[in-house]
């Protein structure tokens, strides 16, 4: 089943939501750059979580981290990458769970990132043309982060 699938009846409005579904189909596409990298919270890699640029004007661009903590960024089914520019980064690993018929449910998982990291994200960065690598090393007591990305920004400490 496909990752973000798999999440739930709640990312889809989600992901509508920060992409901004329903904008016409311009022919005029923005500039794009490709992104991938890996995250990891501790120290270790974070599977399963969604990675989400979030820019300043546009469709956000989207991708969930496989076992090993990797991901590339989407910013539609068949175009890899996020727009040129600034972007606030949402990462998160809860999923709501459901009840479906013939055992087909799944159970929620615990968000494991803290807010800082997704619903109040302070996570900032710059995406260049052409392809970039952006590492994120989370901390779960809320101390800063660190980025292989250019121009990353850092949270401070609390």
């Amino acid at each position: 089943m496909n990752k973000l699938a798999s999440r739930g009846p709640w990312l889809l409005p989600v992901v509508l939501l920060l992409t901004g579904a329903g904008c016409t189909g311009s022919s005029d596409a923005p500039a794009l750059g490709r992104v991938s990298g890996t995250v990891t919270l501790n120290g270790e890699p974070l599977p399963d979580a969604t990675v989400v640029f979030v820019p300043e004007k546009g469709r956000s661009s989207i991708a969930v981290t496989d076992e090993s903590g990797e991901y590339s960024l989407q910013y539609t089914n068949d175009k890899a990458g996020a727009v040129v520019g600034q972007h606030t980064v949402r990462i998160t690993t809860g999923v709501e769970g459901f009840e479906g018929e013939g055992g087909q449910g799944r159970e929620a998982r615990p968000e494991r990132v803290p807010p800082h990291y997704n619903s109040v994200s302070e996570l900032k960065e710059e995406v260049a043309s052409g392809s970039s690598t952006i590492d994120f090393d989370l901390k779960s007591d809320g101390g800063t982060y660190a980025t292989s990305g250019e121009g990353g920004a850092k949270v401070p400490d609390a």
